[in-house]
């Protein structure tokens, strides 16, 4: 028996270590398909702050893709995942963790389009300090034209050492290419 063939009980199923781990290529392929989409995300979340973080549009376009997505992970799910008759409640979870690669990716394609391609003027917004968070290092504002959204600022240490309830901070917004408007920067009087 070679190493490859030596197996595993995992979740109720017996792997071979090769259906378990892969070969070397796929090891240094996988990680890349499934960190990529969330980084990119995670990137064009930080490069252009939403002001509404429940705009329709950033519903409206990744929840299709996800559904899509996940349908066509059910309908190739034996391609997908061959040992999936020896696990199948790991199979299941696997089709919807693998149709949210494709709407992360979709989320982030649309916050960086909509932020990359504005052309907008900046318009300035008075902000009333209403929270601290000392573990995020930001503070929650209530912007007096938006009266229902609270807006989470993330600070620089030292600004965020001299800020408290009740200040007020100006916030630079642009209206977005795709018409959901994000926070270009802020200054503190």
């Amino acid at each position: 028996m070679s190493p490859a063939d030596e197996e595993f009980e995992v979740w109720g199923g017996r792997f071979s270590k090769r259906e378990l781990f892969g070969r070397a290529r796929e090891l240094a392929f996988w990680p890349v398909v499934v960190l990529g989409p969330a980084l990119f995300m995670l990137f064009a979340m930080d490069k252009f702050p939403f002001l509404d973080e429940n705009a329709a549009l950033l519903w409206i376009v990744p929840f299709p893709v996800l559904v899509i997505a996940w349908g066509l992970c059910i309908v190739f799910r034996k391609k997908l995942f061959p040992w999936g008759q020896k696990a199948s409640a790991l199979m299941w979870a696997g089709t919807l963790a693998v149709a949210v690669l494709p709407a992360m990716l979709v989320l982030g394609a649309v916050i960086f389009v909509n932020g990359a391609l504005d052309d907008s003027a900046p318009v300035e917004y008075r902000a009333e300090v209403r929270g601290r968070s000392n573990k995020k290092q930001s503070v929650t504002v209530a912007v007096a034209s938006f009266p229902k959204l609270r807006v989470s600022v993330q600070l620089m240490r030292e600004e965020f050492d001299n800020i408290g309830r009740g200040d007020t901070l100006s916030l630079f917004v642009r209206s977005g290419a795709l018409g959901v408007p994000w926070i270009e920067r802020y200054s503190l009087p």
